[in-house]
């Protein structure tokens, strides 16, 4: 039987972990900062779901070809994860957080959305939670969309709050650090100081 589950992320842009490295950089400096990234050919087995990894190898031992091939098929994956990832409402731009709240038209955004993702549920995919930004945009967004589907579990993440956390891959000559995001890191637990953030940059990223 072919399992399908999903969890819905609504939120900002990519986890920001790195961003405190910014305070007092320069453009250029920043850059030096972050991790490199030396990408080889892409693993089309990334996630460990092609039959040879979920087999036991000492099975295949003097089988023949065709019952080779007939366990092989049998250890096919057949469970997958569904993630829906979506973007808050259109918000006013305030200058404080507590006030970009959604306009008319975010808020109808997100209604239609959840409206979809309820459609969606009725045709057989089993969302099992919304994990949303705590930002003001983001958790309006995720709370009309919950209205829509009743019963679904809720995750507010700090972690998804704007930012930029590594570079991209394939590499872009073009990317630079948002400057803009310097502050998006926030050390919740005060035990770690951008000082010691600024001089542990791979540490960081391994967070």
């Amino acid at each position: 039987m072919f399992l399908r589950r999903a969890v819905i992320a609504a939120g900002g842009s990519a986890v920001a972990l790195f961003a405190a490295v910014s305070v007092g950089k320069s453009g250029d400096d920043l850059v030096s900062l972050w991790p490199h990234v030396h990408p080889g050919r892409w693993d089309r087995n990334w996630d460990y779901r092609e039959p040879m990894s979920l087999i036991n190898l000492n099975d295949l031992k003097g089988c023949t070809e065709k019952d080779r091939e007939d366990k092989l098929t049998k250890c096919d994956a057949k469970v997958s994860r569904h993630i829906y990832l979506i973007r808050h409402g259109q918000y006013n731009d305030a200058d404080c957080e507590s006030e970009r709240t959604l306009t008319g038209k975010g808020r109808e955004q997100a209604d239609l959305t959840g409206q979809r993702l309820a459609t969606l549920a009725n045709e057989g995919i089993n969302f099992n939670g919304i994990v949303y930004s705590s930002l003001t945009r983001s958790t309006e967004t995720a709370d009309i969309i919950s209205r829509r589907l009743p019963g679904i579990k809720m995750c507010s993440s700090n972690l998804l709050h704007e930012g930029a956390p590594t570079r991209p891959v394939p590499p872009e000559s073009r990317w630079r650090p948002d400057l803009d995001m310097a502050h998006a890191l926030k050390l919740r637990s005060g035990s770690t100081s951008t000082v010691r953030i600024q001089s542990k940059p791979k540490t960081v990223m391994r967070l």
